[in-house]
């Protein structure tokens, strides 16, 4: 009597390529502060937008249950918002852009059965924004001096 055939064995060894979109968002929330003392009222800024995603990455199955990895992965943007800076009375107000941003990494998991793998990842991101466009909103008057 013939065993019967094996399954294909299981292995989380590989590279893979990915790629993706979709709308993203960020709020930013703004404190003006002198000496450490809040000067003014807090502010949110926020903006929207879409965006599109390309990355890859390599894992490696070692030692039966172990993976180790590599990642990297870079996203343009069309993400952009208001600007709002209070200061010291006066209020600028502006725009923001999100040109891109990337990050790269690592990871290291443990299966906790052939295809279910939990892991901590860590590494570096960095988005790149265009530069704000501020304007006055509301001008101050200085006091009148009399000598």
């Amino acid at each position: 009597m013939k065993a019967p055939p094996m399954g294909p064995v299981m292995s989380w060894t590989g590279c893979y390529l990915s790629g993706g979109g979709g709308y993203g968002m960020w709020n930013q929330d703004v404190t003006s502060l002198n000496n450490n003392v809040r000067t003014d009222n807090d502010v949110t800024n926020g903006g929207r937008g879409w965006f599109g995603t390309v990355g890859g990455g390599c894992d490696l199955q070692v030692s039966g249950s172990w993976v180790v990895g590599i990642f990297a992965d870079y996203d343009f943007t069309d993400i952009d918002g208001d600007a709002s800076v209070p200061l010291s009375g006066s209020s600028y107000a502006g725009n923001e852009k999100v040109r891109s941003a990337w990050s790269v990494g690592g990871r290291i998991g443990y299966l906790i059965t052939p295809s279910v793998l939990t892991y901590f990842s860590g590494g570096f991101t960095e988005a790149r924004f265009n530069s704000w466009n501020l304007t006055p909103t509301t001008v101050t008057t200085p006091p009148d001096f009399t000598i």
